[in-house]
């Protein structure tokens, strides 16, 4: 593949950045597409499993892949084809939380116990699908197992933020009559780190990690992604009350 050396100017536009994560999305989609479909042996599991990489395939700009491959060529990293499965996994762990979630909240027409059901399943194949993908890629075994501890570690603090939002934070949990504003704001903030603030971190961090072993730059990327992953808990929490 074509290496693209202008990702990594330290100053873009909007445009430039969407463009650029459209055209990566692009590289990495495929690679994803093929792990789906050779994992998944059982031809009855595939629209289980396919039902929300489809939804997802309706965006042209996937995120989390696109925030490893930025990391990565932040951290002086230049070859698109080494960062690539390590982006699959990025997508692949965020899908399996959409996944999971959906029995949650009943949201994307996931409705029914039977659609539930299949997506709790869904959601689990797909965790086990990114040691695969990482286990397939050509890295040597010490930045695979750094990868699985990063991403188990995202994974764990995703649900533990759920556990928040859904006991933690909910109404009949909480003697609002006597909690400060900065009390809520901090049980409130510590799920965004949980959900968003921990897993983008460690997106950061897998891509950082194939280009450096510098622990100061290491630190700075993986400092930025968290609290870059707060803010689009926020924002996305915000567009619930939004028209």
């Amino acid at each position: 593949m074509k290496q693209n050396s202008t990702i990594a100017t330290p100053i873009m536009n909007r445009e430039q950045y969407f463009s650029l994560m459209k055209d990566f999305t692009a590289c990495v989609r495929p690679l994803i597409e093929k792990h789906i479909n050779s994992f998944c042996g059982d031809n009855k599991l595939l629209p289980i499993l396919s039902f929300f990489f489809d939804k997802r395939a309706q965006k042209t700009c996937l995120l989390k892949p696109f925030l490893a491959k930025l990391s990565y060529d932040a951290a002086g990293g230049r070859d698109v084809d080494k960062i690539l499965p390590v982006a699959a996994v990025a997508e692949l762990i965020n899908t399996s939380s959409y996944q999971a979630n959906s029995v949650l909240d009943g949201k994307y027409g996931v409705l029914t116990k039977p659609d539930k059901d299949n997506q709790l399943i869904a959601s689990m194949v797909t965790r086990e699908m990114t040691d695969r993908v990482i286990d397939e890629a050509p890295l040597d075994s010490y930045i695979k197992n750094k990868l699985k501890a990063l991403y188990s570690e995202a994974n764990k603090f995703m649900y533990y933020g759920q556990f928040y939002e859904l006991n933690v934070l909910h109404r009949r949990n909480l003697n609002v009559e006597k909690m400060s504003l900065d009390e809520y704001l901090g049980l409130y903030l510590t799920k965004c780190d949980h959900i968003s603030g921990i897993f983008s971190k460690n997106v950061a961090l897998s891509g950082a990690i194939l280009a450096t072993d510098n622990q100061l730059k290491l630190d700075a990327i993986g400092n930025y992604a968290r609290n870059f992953g707060i803010g689009l808990n926020i924002i996305n929490d915000m567009s619930d009350y939004l028209p």
